[in-house]
C-alpha cells in the first residue's frame, strides 16, 4: 500500500485526528475520502489544468507568522514566511512581514538591513495597484479606508526601513561611547552608509510606487543619530579622563587618540552624505517646499559644530601630570606650610597623604593648540552661516504662514461682507475723530507747560533780596579797608551791615508767602486746563482702544 504523503509539504508524518488525518508538519487536514484517494498506486491521468487552491494553508502560515512576529518571535515569524513564499512566491504580505523578520534580526555583527530592502522591494512589486478597502492602523486606531496596496505597502516598508536604520545604527553606540576604538568608529560610519544604501539601491532605485520620501529627510534622521552618539561619547571620553584628578600621560594619550577617532571617522561620509542630501533637495526645491526640514538639518549641523568646538576647546587645556616625591630634608626646613604654599603657587597638586606632588607634564605644543583655535573660528563662522540660514528659512515659514492666514482672513469675511463694511466704517470713522482729538492736546499741554515754567520764576521779594546782598558784600568790603584806628567808621558801617542783614530775615519770610500766592495762582489756571486736557485724553484713549477691537476683529485668524 501506498504510504500517505502529504500534497503541501511532502511530510509523511501523518495523525488521525477528530476524525481528519492531519499532518503533524504542516498542519493540513485531508478528509478519509482523501486519504484513500491519496493512497491509490498507479498513474492518474488528468486532462486539462490543474489549479491547486493553497489559500487555506497560506491563510494559517501567515496567522501564525504574524502571531510570532508579534509575539517577538522573529526568526520562528520569518520561518513561516519562508514557507509561504514556497508555497506562493508572489505573496507579497508574505515578503513584506519577511522584510520586518529578517531586519529586526540584525546583530552588531551581522546587518540584515540590505536583505530586508529586498524583501521589501519584491513586496511592493507583488502589491496590487488596484484600490481596496482596507484596515489601516492610524495613531494607534484600527479604521476601514480606501487605498492602493503598492503604494501604502511602499508607505509602510520605507518608514520601517528609517526606524530599522535608527536601531541598528543605535546598536554600535555602545561600543562607540565605551570603547570610541579607530575600528569602532568606522564601523558606526560604515553602518550609517551600509543602512543608506540599503534603503536607496536595495528599496527605492527598484521601487516605482509613490513614496512620500525626501533624500535629505533619510541622510538627516540617521545622521542626527549618530550626532546624538558622538556627542554622548565625547562626554564619556572626557569623563573617563577626569575621573582622575591629575591623569597620567597613558591617560592622556588615550583620550587625545579617542577623542581623534570620533571627530576623524565620523565626519568624513555623514557629514559629506548630508551636504549631497542638502544639494539633491535643494536643486528639487524640496527644502524650499518645506523649509522646516531645513531648519531641522541646520540644527543638527550646528550641534555637531558645538560639540566639536566644546572637544576642541577640552583638548587644548588637557594635559598630563607627574606625581614627585617630597624630599623632608631638602624641602621642608621653612616648614610644611611653605612647601605647600610653593606648590600651590606654581600650579601644582598636592598629594600630602602620600608625601608627594603632581606638576603637570605633556600637554599640546603652542602650534597644535592655535591649529585647534583656528578650527574652532571656522565652526563659529559655519555655525553663524547655519544661523543666518535658519532665519532665512524662518522667514520662508513666517510669509507662507502669513499667507494661509490671510487666505483664510480673506475667505471668512467674503462670506461676512456686510459686517466687514459696517467696522470699517466705524473704524475710518474713529480714525477721523482720534485725528481731531489728537490736534487738541498739543495746545493745551503748551499752556500747562508755560504754567508750570511761570511757577518755577522769581516773586518780586527776590530781586529786592539780591540788591540787599550786594549792598552788605559792598559794606563789608569798605569794612575791610578800614585801618586798625576807624573804629568809630567800623562800628557805623557795621552796624549798616546788620540793618541789612535784618531786612534779608524779613524779605526770606516776604519771598516764602509770595511764592505760595505765585503756585496757589498757576495751580487755579492750570486745573481746568488740565481737566480739559484729561477728558479729551479719556476720550481718545476709549476711541483708541475700539481702533485695537476693530483691527483686531478684522486680521484675528480664522
Amino acid at each position: 500500500m501506498k504510504q500517505l504523503t502529504c500534497e503541501m509539504c511532502g511530510s509523511t508524518d501523518m495523525m488521525k485526528q477528530d476524525g481528519v488525518f492531519v499532518c503533524q508538519t504542516c498542519g493540513t487536514k485531508y478528509s478519509v475520502e482523501e486519504a484513500k484517494k491519496m493512497m491509490v498506486e498507479g498513474t492518474v491521468n488528468v486532462a486539462g489544468t490543474v489549479k491547486v487552491d493553497n489559500s487555506e494553508q497560506i491563510g494559517k502560515y501567515m496567522a501564525m507568522a504574524q502571531s510570532a512576529y508579534e509575539s517577538n518571535n522573529l526568526l520562528e515569524a520569518e520561518q513561516y514566511c519562508n514557507k509561504i513564499i514556497e508555497i506562493d512566491p508572489d505573496y507579497p504580505d508574505a515578503w513584506l512581514l519577511k522584510g520586518k523578520t529578517a531586519g529586526w534580526q540584525t546583530t552588531a555583527k551581522n546587518n540584515r538591513i540590505s536583505e530586508a530592502a529586498k524583501c521589501f522591494s519584491n513586496a511592493v512589486m507583488l502589491s496590487s495597484t488596484e484600490k481596496v478597502t482596507m484596515d489601516l492602523n492610524v495613531a494607534g486606531t484600527t479604521i476601514k479606508a480606501s487605498t492602493i496596496p503598492k503604494e501604502y505597502n511602499a508607505q509602510q516598508a520605507y518608514n520601517e526601513l528609517v526606524r530599522l536604520s535608527v536601531a541598528i545604527i543605535s546598536l554600535q553606540s555602545s561600543y562607540v561611547i565605551e570603547y570610541t576604538g579607530a575600528d569602532d568608529c568606522r564601523d558606526l560610519d560604515n553602518k550609517y552608509v551600509e543602512c543608506i544604501n540599503a534603503i536607496t539601491d536595495n528599496f527605492l532605485d527598484t521601487t516605482d510606487a509613490d513614496i512620500d520620501f525626501s533624500f535629505f529627510e533619510l541622510a538627516n534622521s540617521l545622521t542626527e543619530c549618530v550626532i546624538d552618539i558622538v556627542i554622548k561619547a565625547y562626554n564619556a571620553v572626557y569623563k573617563e579622563y577626569t575621573n582622575e584628578q591629575c591623569p597620567s600621560k597613558y591617560e592622556w594619550d588615550k583620550y587625545r587618540n579617542r577623542i581623534a577617532n570620533l571627530s576623524a571617522n565620523f565626519k568624513e561620509n555623514a557629514i559629506t552624505l548630508l551636504n549631497i542630501a542638502i544639494n539633491e533637495d535643494t536643486k528639487s526645491g524640496k527644502l524650499e517646499q518645506n523649509p522646516e526640514n531645513a531648519i531641522n538639518m541646520l540644527n543638527t549641523l550646528i550641534r555637531y559644530h558645538k560639540a566639536l568646538i566644546d572637544a576642541n576647546n577640552k583638548l587644548i587645556d588637557s594635559c598630563s601630570w607627574e606625581w614627585h616625591y617630597i624630599d623632608y630634608d631638602r624641602d621642608m626646613p621653612g616648614g610644611f606650610n611653605r612647601v605647600m604654599n610653593r606648590i600651590k603657587a606654581n600650579g601644582w597638586v598636592a598629594d600630602p597623604n602620600n608625601d608627594g606632588y603632581y606638576c603637570k607634564d605633556y600637554s599640546l605644543t603652542d602650534k597644535s593648540k592655535e591649529l585647534y583655535r583656528q578650527l574652532n573660528s571656522s565652526y563659529n563662522k559655519q555655525i553663524n552661516c547655519f544661523e543666518e540660514m535658519i532665519k532665512n528659512y524662518q522667514d520662508i515659514i513666517d510669509k507662507k504662514l502669513n499667507a494661509e492666514k490671510q487666505e483664510r482672513i480673506d475667505a471668512y469675511w467674503k462670506e461676512h461682507a456686510d459686517e466687514k463694511s459696517q467696522l470699517e466704517t466705524e473704524l475710518a470713522n474713529l480714525k477721523t475723530e482720534t485725528d481731531t482729538l489728537e490736534k487738541q492736546l498739543p495746545p493745551l499741554s503748551n499752556q500747562i507747560s508755560s504754567i508750570r515754567a511761570k511757577m518755577k520764576g522769581s516773586v518780586p521779594s527776590e530781586g529786592e533780596k539780591e540788591t540787599v546782598r550786594k549792598e552788605i558784600t559792598k559794606l563789608e568790603d569798605e569794612y575791610s579797608k578800614l585801618g586798625m584806628f576807624k573804629g568809630k567808621e567800623k562800628k557805623s558801617i557795621q552796624a549798616q551791615i546788620d540793618e541789612l542783614k535784618s531786612r534779608i530775615s524779613n524779605l526770606d519770610k516776604s519771598i516764602e508767602d509770595e511764592r505760595k500766592a505765585l503756585q496757589n495762582d498757576c495751580n487755579n489756571q492750570i486745573r481746568p486746563i488740565q481737566a480739559q486736557y484729561d477728558e479729551i485724553n479719556s476720550r481718545l484713549k476709549e476711541k483708541k482702544n475700539r481702533i485695537a477691537e476693530i483691527e483686531d476683529e478684522l486680521t484675528k485668524d480664522r
